[in-house]
């Protein structure tokens, strides 16, 4: 009987010990891996978030959100050998990432090594032509340590991320036009820019109007709107559209008829160039005109597009 026991009891060690392996297969199958992390000149990167990819022939493998002790180290679970590892740092100090690097390990990652991270920023903006239109599609080359090439969006715009700090270039073209400006990159900051073209760039489709076609357009919508306008207010003088215009100053109507008769985004360049109003007036106006619901606002980057609201429309 006491054998008995002694068997069952060491069946159920064994079992419980196969049952464990088989519910942990990454810690039976994986080591405990520690690595310090510091910065270019040696300082260690302490109490940061740490986001850190293992890469196989070129395909993510394994992904860790880690965070580094007092000492600068992370620890993680892996085997794996002729890897690439990816590591981001975030210090949240700082808005944007702040250390960054990518390197080869033929023979995996061994113990107690120290890995140096470069210091990184991020640069954000517009490209436009030499009358503030927006560029989409615009290619792009930034010399900052490793060249990096992209293509603005449709909206003109482009982000840069995990880019070496220090003097830097900017290179834009789209078709004749080119843009070139220097800028300079610091740890952890966005650096945001509006790059301009030599060029007015009037062929390309952005969906918003050309200088030079726009003029008689606008001032053909422009009088047609007055002649509907005017027929409306002779059937209708209680509408709701003109109960609010009625409450404008002048130069706030000369912006509202201007949006009205287009009703698409420009910007405030081309409004203080068609209203001929001062910038700095204009300015005052548009926030006027944003607080009474009357246009909307986008933002791209630091470059504003402004029209006409829906709301007011259907008023």
């Amino acid at each position: 009987m006491k054998g008995f026991l002694i068997s069952c009891f060491i069946s159920i060690i064994l079992l419980s010990a196969f049952t464990l392996s088989q519910e942990s297969p990454e810690l039976s199958h994986s080591k405990i891996n520690y690595i310090s992390l510091s910065d270019m000149y040696g300082s260690r990167i302490r109490n940061s978030d740490v986001e850190l990819k293992i890469i196989v022939e070129n395909k993510e493998h394994q992904h860790f959100n880690l965070v580094s002790d007092d000492e600068g180290n992370i620890k993680f679970y892996t085997t794996q050998t002729n890897i690439d590892i990816e590591i981001i740092v975030d210090d949240e100090k700082t808005p944007e990432k702040d250390y960054y690097g990518k390197f080869a390990l033929e023979e995996g990652i061994l113990n107690d090594t120290e890995i140096r991270l470069s210091e990184i920023g991020k640069v954000t903006g517009v490209v436009m032509d030499s009358l503030d239109n927006v560029v989409p599609y615009a290619e792009l080359k930034l010399e900052c340590g490793d060249t990096q090439f992209q293509n603005t969006d449709k909206f003109g715009s482009f982000s840069f991320k995990n880019t070496e700090t220090g003097s830097c270039k900017i290179f834009a073209k789209f078709e004749e036009g080119v843009g070139f400006q220097e800028i300079n990159i610091e740890k952890g900051q966005n650096t945001d820019i509006i790059l301009k073209l030599d060029k007015t760039l009037i062929n390309y489709d952005t969906g918003y109007s050309s200088f030079l076609w726009v003029v008689p357009l606008v001032f053909l919508i422009v009088a047609i709107y007055i002649l509907a306008n005017s027929k409306y207010a002779l059937r209708k003088k209680d509408s709701r559209k003109e109960d609010i215009m009625k409450t404008l100053t002048d130069k706030e109507k000369k912006v509202v008829s201007f949006l009205l008769g287009d009703k698409k985004y420009f910007s405030q360049n081309q409004i203080s160039r068609k209203t001929e109003i001062p910038k700095t007036s204009l300015c005052r106006i548009i926030e006027r005109l944003e607080n009474k619901n009357i246009i909307s606002i986008k933002k791209i980057g630091k470059f504003k597009k402004i029209k006409i609201n829906d709301w007011f429309l259907s008023k």
